[in-house]
């Protein structure tokens, strides 16, 4: 009987523990999951009425540049007719006396729309201080929203809660 040294005895068996605890390629993309494909960019259309006043306007600006910076989720589309969501600014005004709005600063009332095939959610954001920070959260948000927008009456959340 061949002795066999020690220290090759030791290295057998490492080699033997790794190779088993080791996936085989092949084995482990075969039983992987499929990769969820990726979500389409929603493609988003912002507007304001031509007669819109000066804070309107610049809201509507601002929240393009918002969308326009989240790439991969949103895109910003110049025309309504290939948007799959228009987001409509209508108006941005001093919000009333006494309207309890979290912040420092003017409080103001943005009235909006969201519109998705021939369904139209309106809505009214009230904030404090600058719009930019508002634009971005609504950007951020803007995918859930045309999903909501999409759902039937009935099914939709209350924007309240």
């Amino acid at each position: 009987m061949t002795r066999v040294p020690r220290s090759a005895l030791a290295a057998a068996t490492f080699l033997v523990a790794v190779a088993c605890s080791a996936p085989e390629p092949q084995k482990a993309m075969a039983t992987q999951a499929p990769s969820a494909s990726p979500v389409a960019p929603l493609a988003i259309h912002v507007t304001s009425p031509k007669n819109a006043s000066p804070e309107a306007a610049e809201w509507a600006r601002a929240l393009e540049e918002s969308v326009a910076a989240r790439t991969g989720d949103l895109v910003l589309v110049a025309d309504a007719s290939a948007a799959q969501l228009v987001v409509r600014i209508a108006s941005v005004e001093a919000a009333p006396v006494g309207a309890e709005v979290p912040g420092e600063g003017e409080a103001f009332v943005m009235r909006g729309a969201l519109v998705a095939g021939d369904r139209t959610r309106e809505f009214n954001l009230t904030y404090r201080g600058e719009a930019r920070a508002q634009t971005e959260a609504l950007a951020r948000n803007l995918r859930r929203l045309g999903d909501e927008t999409k759902q039937p009456a009935a099914a939709t959340p209350d924007p309240s809660r």
